[in-house]
């Protein structure tokens, strides 16, 4: 005979279930709480002499600033459709399309933030004498000369530009001479790249998970035998694979509304965030499986790809 835990009573799982369903809530009501208390409990640290912080916005370093525009109006009507609708959306569409939507998404709360009180807040950063753009003339007259100089004299050079490798002044020194010169292209592709991290998390998740869910297949092919049964499709939504997807899904309306926002419009170290993220996905591009992909049995009982097929180090994977 086998014996079984008992069931949790029927009156007790919805309770169990409002808890759960309340814990966003709780969060949000310490949150609120927190910030206003900390930054009281900083101004009176620093008022008593026990610490020392810069600007006048204890616990933060810096200084507060009012500046309310019409990008701020648009930019919490974005931010409540997320938190009604994106959850919902993020399980309901298909893949692409919810990267597509997810990558727009985050480019308008990116772009509300960035320009909430004036278009010209997205670009006047660029603008700074010590920024890249300072340096895009002379660079763009003589791209070797540029390089051959950035170590030997830096100093010659605004502070972002003898601070980073050369690429990304050179990047823009060839948009200038091709007639895309200033700050709106540049803040323009900095803003592209820098948003479009939010489909590199989610498709390295889901990489990640269809790549242990092609292991998983080859290992279920393997204790098979010659007699095996079902095909085992790698990236099923109950295997690993599944489960990269099912992370992804739940976490891209919170990634798009990542405070990185503020910082993304506009730095040029958001078109790095961009290049660094899509790093990984790019490598495994021919490696990772493909989620609408089977993992079949050949006659023979060795492990093969259905339909297309590329081969590789790892097994056959195809990217998804």
């Amino acid at each position: 005979m086998s014996s079984s835990a008992p069931a949790a009573p029927a009156a007790q799982r919805p309770r169990r279930e409002r808890g759960a369903r309340n814990w966003p809530l709780i969060a949000a009501i310490v949150w609120a709480v927190s910030l206003p208390v900390l930054c009281v409990w900083g101004g009176l640290l620093k008022l008593g002499g026990e610490v020392v912080l810069s600007g006048a916005a204890a616990p933060f370093s810096g200084a507060l600033i009012s500046d309310v525009g019409p990008g701020l109006v648009v930019a919490f009507g974005i931010a409540a459709a997320v938190v009604v609708w994106g959850p919902r959306l993020a399980q309901r569409l298909a893949w692409r399309p919810l990267l597509l939507v997810a990558w727009l998404v985050s480019l308008a709360w990116t772009v509300a933030l960035g320009a909430s009180s004036a278009w010209s807040d997205l670009t006047a950063p660029l603008e700074h004498e010590q920024d890249y753009l300072a340096a895009v003339p002379r660079v763009a007259a003589d791209p070797a000369g540029f390089v051959a100089t950035l170590q030997s004299d830096p100093v010659a050079y605004p502070v972002h530009v003898r601070g980073h490798p050369p690429a990304f002044t050179l990047l823009l020194a060839e948009l200038d001479r091709a007639g895309l010169g200033g700050s709106g292209w540049a803040a323009a592709l900095v803003i592209l790249a820098g948003t479009s991290t939010v489909v590199a998390v989610a498709v390295t998740l889901r990489a990640l998970g269809g790549v242990a869910g092609a292991v998983a297949g080859a290992g279920s092919r393997a204790s098979g035998g010659a007699g095996g049964g079902a095909d085992v499709r790698a990236g099923s939504t109950g295997g690993p694979a599944g489960a990269g997807e099912r992370t992804a899904r739940l976490a891209l309306p919170a990634v798009v509304l990542a405070p990185a926002a503020l910082w993304v419009a506009t730095s040029a170290d958001a078109f790095y965030a961009g290049v660094l993220a899509w790093g990984w996905p790019c490598s495994r591009w021919r490696r990772r499986p493909r989620a609408d992909r089977h993992v079949g049995r050949s006659p023979s009982g060795q492990g093969s790809c259905s339909g297309r097929r590329r081969s590789s180090p790892g097994g056959c994977c195809t990217w998804a």
